[in-house]
């Protein structure tokens, strides 16, 4: 059975007290291994003696969770052998940007996710059509993400096509990717914005230098 795997991350506060709010889906037939991508990533992290730890971006810049203890001339490397790891693998992406000054309110962010979804599913949909099953992972963050995406996916492929699944975040490697390619949109967003914190300047780099080494590979996987 022909199945597609659909990671879901996002970004902001779904009440639009902050400016921004992100969406990411990461898109991965089934049937396309992942044991070599993974593999390679496990053994360039071992030649460098970093350790290898469920990546989260926030925690990576600021130093905590899993990275807690470890310095920045530690975890900067770790950032960027994930960077490498990303794109490697046999996955494509879209970002569904949805900004405050539009949106009021949860139940408006709710629609406007509810409807962009759809949009990129029915522009899309003879690709989607050809898959049995479209498996979602979302950890279940936010209701609204929750509730939106659901009907979606519903409204646009059927009850009996889509299937959703929480993932067990540490043990998800393209939930961890999900997470990377909302964090590099949003990254993108503040530099435009000239909004970088010095945490992202030292992490990231000048706005080039995030374009050019983590945006742009990043970018080539989208859908």
């Amino acid at each position: 059975m022909a199945r597609l795997n659909c990671f879901i991350d996002e970004t902001g506060q779904d009440d639009m007290s902050s400016d921004v709010y992100l969406i990411t889906l990461v898109f991965h037939d089934h049937s396309a291994s992942l044991d070599g991508p993974i593999a390679d990533y496990v053994a360039r992290l071992g030649v460098r003696s970093l350790p290898d730890i469920p990546f989260h971006m926030v925690d990576l810049i600021h130093g905590h969770g899993g990275y807690e203890g470890l310095g920045p001339e530690l975890r900067k490397p770790m950032l960027y052998a994930f960077a490498t790891f990303v794109r490697t693998l046999p996955v494509s992406y879209v970002t569904l940007r949805f900004d405050a000054a539009e949106i009021g309110d949860r139940s408006g962010l709710e629609a406007r996710i509810r409807r962009s979804v759809s949009d990129f599913l029915f522009s899309k949909l003879e690709e989607f059509q050809a898959y049995d099953e479209v498996a979602v992972y979302y950890d279940g963050g936010s209701a609204v993400v929750s509730k939106a995406v659901r009907a979606a996916f519903d409204f646009v492929l059927a009850r009996n096509v889509a299937s959703y699944r929480k993932p067990v975040y540490s043990e998800r490697r393209l939930m961890q990717v999900a997470d990377y390619l909302t964090s590099i949109e949003l990254a993108a967003i503040r530099y435009d914005r000239q909004q970088q914190s010095k945490s992202y300047v030292r992490f990231f780099g000048s706005r080039n230098s995030l374009k050019r080494n983590l945006l742009k590979p990043a970018r080539s996987l989208r859908k």
